[in-house]
């Protein structure tokens, strides 16, 4: 199947192999087994897919959106992972992956927020998982920064928001996180507004 894909030059290898992996990301299993298995081949793909693009695609750079939806991909399968394992390793895996793609991604691309909402959780998850108080504040600037980047939809923004105030008012040791996350959120409001078109959902 993605040989005809390229045959026809509907998506590159990498980009098939993505959707392979993404596939078996989300194969339903019938044991723990089996998914750990199904993880295990969504993590050698998208490897693969990302090893694929960067020698198939040499200038393309960094940042170029398919590299980028690739990495997230992976990340994520990586965090799913460490969730069934319980290995830290996975999920500082998937947070550097995350890191290294965000230096590359500009901060007017609406996916720069999406990266950095994604990274935010996990290192919350992290947090959780080892109690590194640089791990939870890392977490904290990464919401701010999602949230308050006007290049990004607002109805994300909202949701990034939404995502911060949880991980503060679970994990935050002091109020300042709190009304920090509760204070950005809210300024959203008026940018939702304003993308409404009829006057009953921006009086809402």
């Amino acid at each position: 199947s993605i040989s005809l894909t390229v045959d026809f030059e509907l998506g590159t290898p990498a980009h098939c192999l993505r959707n392979l992996g993404e596939a078996l990301f989300h194969l339903p299993a019938d044991s723990s087994e089996d998914r750990l298995s199904n993880l295990d081949r969504a993590v050698s793909v998208l490897r693969e897919a990302l090893h694929l693009d960067k020698k198939t695609q040499p200038k393309a750079g960094e940042g170029h959106i398919e590299r980028i939806e690739i990495v997230d991909s992976l990340a994520n399968v990586l965090k799913k992972r460490s969730q069934q394992t319980e290995s830290v390793s996975d999920l500082e895996q998937a947070i550097g992956l995350r890191q290294d793609y965000l230096l590359h991604i500009p901060a007017i691309r609406p996916d720069h927020p999406h990266m950095e909402a994604r990274l935010a959780d996990d290192l919350i998850v992290l947090y959780e998982t080892t109690g590194q108080q640089s791990d939870f504040d890392s977490a904290m600037s990464h919401f701010r920064h999602a949230v308050i980047n006007r290049y990004g939809n607002p109805y994300d923004s909202l949701q990034f928001g939404q995502q911060w105030i949880r991980a503060a008012a679970q994990c935050a040791a002091n109020h300042h996180d709190i009304s920090d996350a509760y204070k950005h959120t809210i300024g959203i409001l008026p940018r939702l507004a304003h993308c409404a078109y009829e006057p009953r959902i921006r009086l809402r």
